[in-house]
């Protein structure tokens, strides 16, 4: 099972509670609650899709200056802290980054 198969079941799930919110309105707080939680699911699957992609990016960028020596811009933005002073580190040495 892929995270993207979670995602688009978590999505198909989401459209038929609200088809049911629709048609069952007396019973609207108990589908919003499934809702939340089917929605919960979904962001943390989109999470944790990211964070895959963000690792393979900086594993990638990381073999490439290994190699060359050079530093390889592969994302624009990462809100992760751990990051931040490579961050800083390739902001300052711009002129080198491939673009």
């Amino acid at each position: 099972m892929t995270w993207d198969y979670v995602i688009n079941e978590a999505n198909k799930a989401i459209k038929q509670l609200q088809t049911f919110i629709v048609e069952d309105p007396l019973n609207s707080s108990f589908y919003q609650e499934k809702i939340a939680a089917v929605t919960l699911i979904r962001q943390e699957a989109i999470d944790q899709q990211e964070e895959i992609i963000y690792e393979t990016l900086d594993k990638v960028a990381g073999n490439y200056r290994e190699h060359t020596g050079n530093h390889m811009r592969l994302r624009t933005f990462h809100d992760d802290s751990i990051h931040s002073d490579y961050q800083k580190e390739q902001e300052e040495s711009e002129d080198t980054w491939i673009r």
